[in-house]
């Protein structure tokens, strides 16, 4: 009897909406950060905390030809705040 030949399903995506979406689609599990699911989440999705030792760095993006306004800078200290927080313990 042939084996059946092993198909790959996993997906890698750039962004943590797209891989809600595709798990709302019904393509699986997506692994994102706790930003992603900070809001309303669609009622058809389960979210469930994933703990792992690993770290991953975190970019926040602006545009470089304005300067910050005082919001996106507030913004910023508060995000670096709690990230330090949470990778800490």
């Amino acid at each position: 009897m042939a084996s059946r030949p092993q198909r790959s399903t996993s997906l890698s995506v750039r962004s943590s909406t797209t891989a809600c979406w595709q798990a709302q689609a019904g393509g699986g599990v997506a692994v994102v950060d706790r930003a992603a699911v900070a809001g309303p989440v669609p009622g058809d999705l389960a979210v469930r905390p994933f703990r792992t030792r690993e770290r991953l760095p975190v970019a926040l993006l602006r545009n470089r030809y304005r300067p910050p306004s005082l919001l996106q800078e507030a913004f910023c200290e508060v995000f670096d705040a709690v990230w330090k927080k949470e990778m800490a313990g």
